[in-house]
This record gives C-alpha cells, sequence and structure tokens, in this order.
C-alpha cells in the first residue's frame, strides 16, 4: 500500500533549514529550489519527496567540495 505524498508548508521548510521566507521565496523564482504546490487559492506547499531530494543535493554537493 502506498503512502501518500505529505507536504511540507513553506513556514516548515524555513525551521527546516533555516532560510527566511523572502529567500525562499526568491530562490524559487530562480528556480533554486522546486515549486512549489498549490493547495488551494491562498495556501502552497513542497511536496516532502522534493524536499528530501533538495537537502540531500545540498548535502552531497558540501560532501564533494
Amino acid at each position: 500500500m502506498d503512502t501518500p505524498e505529505r507536504f511540507v508548508s513553506i513556514l516548515e521548510f524555513c525551521r527546516r533549514s533555516s532560510l527566511s521566507r523572502g529567500t525562499v521565496y526568491n530562490m524559487i523564482a530562480r528556480r533554486e529550489l522546486p515549486e512549489p504546490t498549490r493547495l488551494t487559492p491562498n495556501r502552497v506547499a513542497f511536496p516532502e519527496s522534493a524536499i528530501d531530494a533538495w537537502f540531500a543535493e545540498r548535502l552531497n554537493q558540501q560532501a564533494a567540495a
């Protein structure tokens, strides 16, 4: 049985990453972060799998440096 995708709010992502909301939105605009999914007209969130992949990529880049 597949587990449904969990979504991570912008605020939760900011807490996990220690980035400010403004920085997150700038990174989205520059396509440095995955595009969030619009859940309702006033709510967007990231698929958790996309955020986990983004963090893993950052860690791999740091390890390679």
